[in-house]
């Protein structure tokens, strides 16, 4: 079976706090888009890692062209080139200063990602600690999420959830959160699981929030995956079943979700 969560996985988060942090897709440093479990293995030769370099020099030279000439596509490129530290020096500056031009034009991507960037704390400021604009994030989410980006829309939810740069609005942050579920978006049915399962939340439902981690489950998410497994362990909206318990949390595991691994000692 598989080994009891610390606490228990009924104990409420602090209360008006969404757990799990902001999506997969966040921006940290040196942090792509690509969420950890997609990214490819580093097989390259010495060669083809040469040749890869070269040629991420090349896209970024290229890129930076046409964003001067202000193609809107070839600036969100850009910043997300300079977050990523792809072909050029990783630099949070002119990632904002390219993402916001294209945010400026009405692109939800870049709208999206220039939140993300503003939320992270990962913008310099002189000689102090990096700067964080919480409200200037939300500003952003809230354009692209009313454009249907179903990244922005998670985004705001977390961010009204928790009352971050925002006044706290836990009926709105849901809503966002099924607006998105409602496009399929395996994340956003993770973080419904993790809110409907908050007994602090006024629509606390472990049915639901089993029913939530396991779509999400079923598509592969692995933090989904670990949560359903405690669902099965713990009844918590389901008939105990230590089989899909074990079954899942292992799923979890091969995904290269840390704490499945911790809990099967996988090493």
């Amino acid at each position: 079976s598989v080994p009891p969560r610390a606490g228990s996985a009924l104990s409420p988060f602090r209360k008006g706090s969404l757990g799990g942090g902001y999506p997969s897709r966040s921006i940290s440093s040196g942090q792509s888009f690509m969420p950890e479990h997609e990214k490819p293995e580093n097989t390259l030769s010495n060669s083809d890692a040469l040749f890869a370099r070269i040629l991420a020099r090349w896209n970024y030279e290229n890129c930076r062209k046409y964003a001067e000439n202000g193609v809107l596509s070839a600036q969100l490129r850009l910043g997300s080139l300079y977050l990523q530290g792809e072909g050029t020096k990783r630099d949070p500056g002119e990632a904002e200063k390219w993402l916001l031009k294209a945010a400026e034009q009405g692109d939800p991507s870049a709208q999206t990602r220039l939140g993300l960037l503003y939320m992270s704390g990962d913008l310099p400021r002189g000689k102090g600690p990096p700067l964080k604009s919480e409200k200037e994030a939300v500003k952003w989410f809230r354009l692209a999420a009313e454009q249907e980006d179903e990244l922005a829309q998670i985004s705001l939810a977390v961010a009204l959830i928790n009352g971050t740069g925002t006044k706290q609005n836990i009926s709105e942050g849901i809503d966002w959160l099924h607006r998105a579920a409602d496009a399929g978006n395996t994340d956003a049915y993770y973080y419904l699981g993790l809110a409907y399962r908050n007994s602090a939340f006024p629509k606390y439902d472990v049915a639901t929030a089993f029913d939530c981690f396991r779509k999400a489950a079923l598509q592969n998410h692995p933090k989904a995956q670990l949560e359903l497994s405690f669902c099965y362990g713990q009844s918590m909206g389901t008939s105990p079943n230590n089989a899909e318990a074990f079954r899942w949390v292992r799923r979890s595991a091969e995904q290269g979700e840390s704490e499945a691994q911790a809990r099967l000692g996988f090493h």
